[in-house]
């Protein structure tokens, strides 16, 4: 009757231990489980700080066009005010030609 007490309560023992281990074997999964939700999750920051560069890139690309636009313009700005010292220096020459012009004819 001892010997069956004691395997009785061995067995009840056994149980318990079963039911733990079938406890730590669900916590073990989802531990497992939560270092892929982790790795993803530190993935996604990664992403998310190379979106975040690439918006930095993207308006700093869209002012560059806007610099672009305005070095274009003030090349044509810089072309119309060459053409406009010629003009001004023929100008000039005419401005002389016509002092001389009135000067021959009243020295004629």
């Amino acid at each position: 009757m001892y010997l069956l007490t004691y395997l009785h309560t061995l067995l009840y023992l056994l149980t318990y231990l079963h039911t733990l281990l079938y406890l730590l074997t669900y916590l073990h999964t989802l531990l497992y489980l939560l270092t892929y939700l982790h790795t993803l999750l530190y993935l996604l920051t990664y992403l998310h700080t190379l979106l975040y560069l690439l918006t930095y890139l993207h308006t700093l690309l869209y002012l560059l066009t806007y610099l672009h636009t305005l070095l274009y313009l003030l090349t044509y700005l810089h072309t119309l005010l060459y053409l406009l010292t010629y003009l001004h220096t023929l100008l000039y020459l005419l401005t002389y030609l016509h002092t001389l012009l009135y000067l021959l004819t009243y020295l004629h």
